[in-house]
């Protein structure tokens, strides 16, 4: 089986220890991992058969199937938001301790970067900026920056105000170089109330290759099931810590200091209620026309 996800992306840290620490290999399969650009790029690999499974985000999975190309998820990867919305120290930001909506008003007039234009991440702001009265189209610039390799660059040179970030992002501008403040986390379900239960990743497939490799798709659940036991167990900790700093990259506190902040996101299960709250964001926002069934998205045994 190829497996498609991100190089150098925290999302995507159960499938290396997955085959890392042998629980593919556990479970019979004979997995190789295909680093791919993004989302777009995994779809585009799954759908031409160059991989047979992908990571992937479910607002993107709903749309591909709605085009005809049918996605279903096998096995759940992020049960909860990996965003924070963050903005550079020196931005003033006098509603920050009244919270969410009301933080959201200090933004007005700024610069605010996300991954690309036009992407679900802007549509997030968007929603937030709305609830907080604000006219997203007319009340603040957006400017796409790409991924953090590129946003924290552009955020050092004041090319942006601030970011809807992920990781590493959060822990490099935040945590260590402490260049950036945390305005509303939506890992920590603050935000609009659909964000609170929100599996924004998960491993997905063609509903023909789950359809015609039923026992692949059971040995895969199980090994992916595993690998997630494995990084939430308090004993596991410490290994997690250098295996990640070796997948990653990076020295071991950076690594500590990411895994604080987002090994709750993991999560192996979908909730009805999280493809509910996905499948509406979508619908209103004229990116789906109708509604997702949980029964239809999601594989038995997820």
């Amino acid at each position: 089986m190829q497996v498609a996800l991100y190089p150098g992306s925290l999302i995507s840290l159960p499938g290396y220890i997955a085959q890392q620490k042998g629980f593919f290999k556990a479970n019979g399969l004979d997995v190789s991992l295909v680093e791919v650009s993004g989302g777009p790029a995994a779809v585009s690999a799954l759908l031409s058969n160059s991989v047979q499974m992908m990571l992937n985000a479910t607002d993107l999975n709903m749309q591909t199937s709605e085009k005809g190309q049918k996605i279903v998820v096998a096995a759940g990867d992020t049960n909860h938001m990996i965003f924070s919305l963050i903005a550079r120290t020196d931005v003033s930001t006098p509603n920050q301790s009244k919270g969410y909506p009301a933080v959201m008003t200090d933004l007005k007039g700024k610069k605010i970067g996300v991954t690309q234009r036009g992407s679900s991440v802007e549509l997030f702001v968007h929603v937030m900026l709305k609830d907080a009265g604000l006219d997203p189209n007319k009340d603040v610039v957006f400017i796409g920056v790409g991924l953090p390799g590129t946003a924290l660059p552009a955020m050092e040179n004041k090319q942006i105000d601030a970011y809807m970030a992920f990781e590493p992002m959060q822990t490099l501008a935040v945590t260590q170089k402490k260049e950036a403040k945390i305005l509303v986390d939506l890992r920590k379900g603050e935000g609009n109330a659909l964000f609170k239960e929100w599996d924004y990743n998960s491993w997905a497939t063609t509903s023909d290759y789950a359809s015609s490799n039923k026992e692949a798709i059971k040995r895969f659940q199980k090994a992916m099931s595993q690998t997630q036991d494995w990084m939430h167990d308090p004993k596991n900790f410490n290994a997690l810590v250098q295996l990640t700093a070796k997948i990653q990259n990076m020295d071991t506190q950076t690594a500590t200091d990411m895994l604080k902040g987002n090994l709750d996101t993991f999560g192996y299960k979908m909730s009805s209620q999280a493809v509910t709250n996905t499948s509406q964001f979508l619908v209103s926002n004229g990116l789906l026309k109708n509604q997702v069934k949980y029964s239809d998205y999601v594989l038995p045994g997820t």
